[in-house]
This record gives C-alpha cells, structure tokens and sequence, in this order.
C-alpha cells in the first residue's frame, strides 16, 4: 500500500505543478503502480484525513484552496470553446507544405484553456523535410504575429515521419504523448503511438481508457497477447471515435 499511496502522491504532485486538481480516475490512470478504485478510494480518504492531500469539488490537490476546483472547471469550459478553433486551424495547417500528421498537444490537449491562451500543435512532417517544414512554419508565424494570432499556431513539437520516437524520456513527454488529441492522418498517428514503448516508464498501469490503452498495445502484447489484441482493437475504437475531423 506504502508503494501505491506513494504513487499517487507523485501524479497529484505533478499536476499540482500546473495548479491542476485530479479526480480519482484521473489520478488511477496516471499512476505507476495498478490498483482498483476501491484501493484508490481507500487510500484517498487516508491521505486527506491525514491532510497530506485535500479536496474540493471532486477534485483532489495538494492545497486547501477551494477556488483550486472552480478554476479547473472553468478552464475545461474554457477549452471546449478553444477546441473548435483548434479544430479549424487544424485543417488549414494540412494545406501546409509537407505536413502529414497534426495533433493538439499542450494544456489545450488536457483540456484546459484560458480566454489568453495559446493552441499548442505537434506535427509529423513527411520524410526528410522536417527542417523545411520548421523554416516554414516559423515563418508563417511570424507573418501571423503582424496581425497577432501568433497564439494560435504554436509549434509545441514537430518530428519526420522516418523518426517517430521523441528522444526525449521523461515525465512531461510521457503526459503530453499520452494525451494529444490527433486531428489529422489517425493512421500516422496509431504508428507513432506503437513506437513509444519508453511512455510506460512512466505510465505503466495506465490501463482505463481508450486512449491509454492504446499507448500500451505493443508493450502489453509482447507479454500478454491476449491484452495486446484488446488493446489494438481499443486503438482502433478510439481513432474512429475520437479524431476531431
């Protein structure tokens, strides 16, 4: 229990840099450790008995703040609204050269989003024109900065469709990997998914989920065949109903 109550420590911590209160399912999902939701429940109320973590709303966090939870719930408002425009930027950064796969990654892609915000994009280039690509967008951006919709096309992460793994390891591409939302080519998207086998470093036991689960095919198929085929097909669901076209 010590292993797993430490384990949701580290996710609400993490969040918590980012003033991002969790609910119980979010916080299972983004542990390191399986547990059930009755565990998690269980060691929920220990830690806010012992006031090591508190709740507001149905939110859990390592503040006693309760404006901590009507200010989430305002920011995913806020993003439902930045998410149709991200949806149409979307489209006209397909007509871009060379461009093959466009997801909304950044706070946008966690479903939050302030009136100032900015769309946060990751884009795949086609093979060996990712520099190009760069000089373009970022010139682009700067023409767009002349009439101020600058925040609206920013180039969070761009990669080649020949090199699909993000060479960084660590807890923040681990989160941000997890939750892009692809808006364009979900085939070249399911590709690069099945490349990160390092995501489960991090996130080992997401397992509730379309999305999650998608993340971990490869990685739980090597070990359990009979999961990794679940998992496949729970890929596919999620691409058919959940791409933002």
């Amino acid at each position: 229990m010590e292993v797993l109550q430490e384990s949701i420590l580290k996710v609400v911590t993490y969040f918590d840099i980012f003033q991002y209160p969790l609910t119980a399912e979010e916080i299972r999902c983004f542990t390191d450790s399986p547990c059930s939701a009755e565990q998690l429940e269980y060691l929920l109320q220990e830690l806010l008995r012992d006031e090591i973590i508190f709740k507001t709303q149905d939110f859990y966090t390592l503040h006693k703040n309760s404006s901590l939870g009507a200010k989430r719930i305002k920011e995913n408002t806020a993003a439902k609204k930045q998410l149709s425009r991200a949806k149409k930027i979307g489209k006209f950064l397909t007509s871009f050269p060379f461009i093959k796969g466009i997801a909304i990654s950044g706070s946008l892609s966690k479903q939050v989003a302030k009136e100032d915000s900015d769309i946060d994009f990751f884009i795949i280039t086609k093979a060996n024109r990712l520099w190009l690509s760069k000089i373009f967008f970022t010139s682009f951006i700067k023409l767009a900065s002349l009439v101020g919709f600058e925040k609206w096309f920013c180039l969070n992460y761009i990669i080649d469709e020949t090199s699909l793994e993000v060479p960084e390891k660590n807890i923040f591409t681990a989160t941000e990997i997890i939750t892009l939302i692809p808006l364009h080519d979900p085939l070249l998207f399911n590709k690069f998914f099945s490349h990160h086998f390092s995501v489960h470093v991090h996130f080992e036991h997401v397992n509730t989920g379309k999305k999650k689960l998608a993340v971990y095919s490869w990685q739980f198929a090597q070990a359990n065949p009979t999961f990794g085929g679940l998992a496949i097909n729970s890929r596919i669901d999620f691409f058919s109903n959940h791409i933002i076209y």
